[in-house]
């Protein structure tokens, strides 16, 4: 079964970076995307693609008509830059395994900021998952502080460059708050969310998928 497979996978490769999604309009049994989640106990995110916009982006190959081969599992993986870098039918989990392995050893190390282990005081911030993701073109960032402070919020493409500043220096009482990114024109891609303060920091991330 390919999806407790992929579940494997993901579970082995997330704490290196890999971010996985499962899309599809007819899984063949009569489950939607959350039953099928919870018959199989997935924890990666299921994405309702009954439009078939990821399908044609991804999957299809133009070899016949469109949705023909929709009930055959496409595997894709994408690297930091959104490109194409394996897609094939049918399921093996010892080649995409590999393919990742590979992938992740090629990957620059990212750094968006110093480590400085003395700074971090994972309880006085609170830096949740951004809602909707993946998502276009924007999104909701959340967070939470246990006293009122000074923080930053920057967002960083997949390489640490940073693309949008949503606070600089900005003083916000204790408690939880939420801020609207817009991507605007910014490609599709992997982006670092990172929410700090003179003594603590988090970081999070976020698909842009256009």
């Amino acid at each position: 079964m390919e999806a407790p497979s992929t579940e494997t996978i993901f579970q082995e490769f997330k704490d290196e970076g890999l971010i996985v999604l499962g899309a599809g309009s007819d899984w063949g049994q009569p489950y939607s995307c959350r039953q099928w989640a919870t018959k199989f106990d997935l924890t990666y995110p299921l994405i309702n693609d009954s439009d078939y916009n990821l399908f044609y982006e991804f999957a299809w190959d133009g070899s016949s008509q469109p949705g023909v081969q929709y009930y055959v599992p496409m595997n894709i993986i994408l690297d930091h830059n959104m490109v194409v870098r394996y897609r094939d039918y049918g399921f093996s989990e010892s080649a995409v395994k590999k393919e990742i392995k590979e992938l992740i050893e090629e990957m620059p190390t990212v750094s968006v900021a110093p480590e400085v282990s003395e700074m971090i005081t994972p309880s006085e911030i609170e830096l949740f998952d951004v809602y909707p993701n993946p998502f276009n073109p924007s999104t909701t960032i959340s967070f939470s502080l246990f006293e009122q402070t000074m923080a930053d919020v920057v967002v960083y493409n997949s390489l640490g460059g940073e693309v949008a500043r949503l606070a600089s220096g900005r003083h916000f009482e204790a408690g939880r708050h939420q801020l609207r990114w817009d991507a605007g024109d910014l490609p599709s891609g992997v982006y670092l969310i990172r929410l700090e303060t003179s003594r603590s920091s988090k970081t999070t991330k976020a698909i842009l998928l256009r």
